[in-house]
């Protein structure tokens, strides 16, 4: 059985019989609780802000309304954006040498990044891009806040947009396949890429690089 806990919100996996007949009256006997479950395609439950959905090839993820409210927030100020395909181009490698954002929109900003770290954990297509935001907030530029322009256009194009976790199965992995284990723990970086290394030092790119770490189960 897995447990991932936040403060007084649990979520949990494990085998039917068990959680139904065990765990939850034992928990009940000491605390006052309300629960969902997962009883085939279609139920979904939440947890933190997100839902999961029970569907015939495994769980599906969708986003709460971080990206909404980013848009609002975004559009209140600063007025309506316009759609954009990608959330991010060449721009958001390049050095920032912009003004300081004075007071009022560097509060917005860091509002809206703040907003777009909780996002990305379930918007893989969009972590690069707030990754990048996050290392201007504490001096927000000029520069940053049109790159985060795109970021919003990008969002207000896709919303609805989520991921599908696929149910793996016994003893199969990403890249291996055992008989010896039912679950496969598997950890990738790119952390050696060296020819990514070789290729900034020869076009003297001012980029900053970034580490990508990825923990999959099951495959």
């Amino acid at each position: 059985m897995m447990l991932l806990i936040h403060v007084d919100d649990v979520m949990f996996v494990g085998g039917q019989e068990y959680v139904m007949e065990q765990f939850i009256p034992d928990l009940k006997q000491s605390f006052e609780i309300s629960e969902q479950h997962l009883v085939g395609d279609g139920s979904s439950f939440q947890f933190l802000q997100r839902t999961y959905v029970e569907v015939e090839d495994g769980l599906k993820v969708m986003p709460g309304k971080y990206a909404e409210s980013m848009i609002e927030m975004y559009e209140e100020k600063m007025g309506k954006v316009k759609v954009q395909k990608l959330p991010c181009g060449p721009e958001v490698l390049e050095a920032d040498g912009s003004v300081e954002l004075k007071a009022e929109l560097a509060s917005l900003y860091r509002s809206l990044v703040g907003c777009g770290i909780y996002l990305s954990q379930e918007r893989p297509d969009v972590s690069y891009t707030i990754k990048e935001l996050t290392s201007t907030m504490s001096f927000p530029t000029a520069s940053s806040l049109r790159k985060l322009g795109k970021l919003i256009g990008y969002l207000k194009g896709t919303i609805g947009q989520h991921s599908i976790l696929e149910m793996g199965e016994p003893g199969q992995g990403l890249i291996c396949r055992t008989m010896e284990a039912r679950w496969i723990l598997q950890t990738f970086s790119d952390s050696k890429l060296l020819w990514i290394q070789d290729l900034v030092a020869q076009e003297e790119l001012r980029v900053k690089q970034s580490l990508s770490i990825a923990i999959l189960i099951g495959g």
